[in-house]
């Protein structure tokens, strides 16, 4: 492969996966597509993972592994931004320490990208694993690009992962990317934060991203006492999401009803909280007067009058 194809840059977080982290480098060694950088930022991993992986990569320049700064915050997106600023390619994209690479993931989103000038970003598909990528369980099916791509995201008619989208560098620069705060919902954010900046994004028909299914995934307890202060973190972010999308006039009526019920999700977490008072200014503020916002809030209304009467039943109130 000729040597002035753009250099890619690959941007990893890991903490403690010295017992997954290996399987994730290698799908990335044997990519057919030869001209990248992989940037692994470690969170301080507690375990042998920083080792492991320095002796994997010791052979091979085009590895490089860091230690997030003490400075930063604890996490990944704070290593995500970490890495990007480390990066030296003319694309970027973001991949995470447990899953593998498709061998052409590189190839067939850098063929793409280079048949346009005009092209921000190229997405691809994820599909499914438990134990071993060769024997895939499911597929993303939601992975599609739409006239109304923004609201359709955050309404979730469309959806794709982080490691999903090659951008091209100029696309990001002077951008807000990761946010460092945030506790849970960190890629789902930084995707809607980029579709508010109206990329040109086209769609590869390919499975290139095998993503591990864990039994007990974080992701399965996104709304949950036991996990209240991720609740609560996710919440903020969406509160402050309202006021980004304000700014950039993409606060739609359509935005706005998604946005109302998922809002109320929350509800159920926060009632004893003092996030409570501003999460009914915010539900205040996202409320149009059609069909959908009425019939969300009527439904939640009337469970928690029910709830409040009959004095359990709390699952009642998730709707």
């Amino acid at each position: 492969m000729s040597n002035n194809m753009p250099l890619v840059s690959i941007i990893i977080p890991v903490f403690n996966r010295e017992g997954l982290i290996l399987e994730t480098l290698k799908s990335i060694l044997e990519q057919s597509y030869q001209n990248w950088e992989c940037i692994i930022v470690d969170d301080h991993s507690t375990d042998g993972t920083y080792i492991v992986i320095s002796d994997y990569i010791k052979e091979e320049k085009r590895f490089s592994l860091v230690k997030r700064p003490e400075n930063k915050i604890k996490g990944a997106c704070s290593c995500r931004n970490y890495g990007y600023k480390l990066s030296n390619g003319d694309y970027i994209n973001w991949f995470d320490s447990d899953d593998i690479m498709h061998q052409d993931f590189l190839l067939f989103k850098v063929q793409k990208l280079l048949s346009s000038e005009t092209i921000d970003g190229v997405v691809s598909k994820t599909a499914f694993f438990k134990d071993d990528y060769r024997e895939l369980f499911d597929k993303e099916k939601r992975t599609i690009l739409t006239g109304t791509l923004l609201e359709d995201f955050i309404a979730l008619k469309v959806s794709w992962y982080l490691p999903d989208v090659l951008w091209k560098k100029t696309f990001l620069i002077g951008k807000d990317l990761f946010d460092e705060e945030l506790l849970m919902g960190q890629d789902r954010i930084f995707h809607i934060k980029m579709l508010a900046g109206g990329p040109n994004l086209v769609l590869l028909d390919e499975y290139l991203t095998f993503y591990r299914k864990h039994q007990n995934s974080i992701s399965a307890t996104y709304f949950s006492e036991k996990y209240i202060d991720k609740t609560i973190s996710h919440l903020r972010a969406s509160m402050s999401l309202i006021v980004f999308l304000k700014k950039k006039e993409l606060l739609s009526s359509a935005v706005k009803t998604v946005m109302y019920k998922a809002g109320i999700m929350y509800l159920p977490y926060t009632h004893n909280n003092s996030i409570n008072k501003e999460l009914i200014k915010y539900l205040t503020k996202l409320f149009v007067f059609n069909t959908p916002t009425i019939k969300n809030g009527v439904k939640f209304y009337f469970a928690l009058l029910v709830y409040k009467i009959i004095g359990k039943g709390y699952a009642i109130l998730k709707l």
